[in-house]
């Protein structure tokens, strides 16, 4: 079998993923040793690749411990929201053209994807690739990379907000940029109300088995 050209990439973008679509609990831990046989990777890039995503937030370095998937608690998810807020606004603030058609939000036929999680996500990236602030955009990918394992929790916590979402791509589309920021509050204000909730649903998860590092 060839040797895989790039092994860091590659366990970049696989514990990248299982971050991201949390199948990590909240402070589970990352084992090396398990993740590399799981990715029939060698322990290097799977350290490597934890250690760049210690630097980009999406997991935690312990000191003598190893890696973990980020702690969260209902303080630190409501900053969480409150910095993704933040920089939807500056994007909103920022000169940017109209939205042409659907297809640039990921639309289906009814107008928006019927996962009104996954429609929001791909509004708000849109509307943060139409400001074309680079440093914008990246600090924004991280954090909503940060959020995106609280979907599911969401979905369990009754915060599907069909019409908020969908008024909100329809404001995006005509360019009423004052009208959509109106209604930013009606999206953020429920999530962080519930903050406790989710993050309750997202410890309940069944937790993998955890298989220590061999030092």
């Amino acid at each position: 079998m060839p040797q895989r050209r790039d092994p860091f990439g590659s366990a970049l973008a696989a514990i990248r993923h299982q971050l991201i679509v949390g199948q990590h609990a909240p402070g589970a831990p990352l084992s090396i040793t398990e993740l590399a046989r799981e990715l029939k990777l060698s322990p290097t890039p799977v350290r490597e690749a934890l250690a760049h995503l210690a630097g980009e937030g999406l997991a935690e370095e312990r000191r003598g411990q190893g890696f973990f998937s980020p702690q969260l608690d209902s303080e630190r998810l409501v900053e969480m929201f409150d910095l993704h807020r933040l920089y939807v606004s500056a994007a909103l603030a920022a000169p940017w053209r109209l939205v042409e058609n659907s297809e640039d939000l990921g639309a289906g036929e009814g107008g928006f994807e019927p996962d009104v999680g996954d429609a929001a996500r791909r509004l708000f990236s849109c509307l943060v690739g139409r400001a074309r602030n680079e440093t914008l955009s990246i600090a924004y990918q991280r954090i909503a990379e940060r959020l995106a394992p609280i979907g599911r929790a969401e979905i369990r916590a009754g915060l599907q907000d069909v019409a908020v979402v969908a008024e909100m791509t329809d404001r995006l589309r005509v360019g009423d940029q004052a009208g959509l920021a109106e209604l930013l509050g009606a999206y953020y204000g429920p999530r962080r109300e519930a903050a406790s909730e989710l993050v309750k649903a997202l410890r309940s998860a069944r937790p993998r088995e955890y298989i220590p590092d061999i030092v």
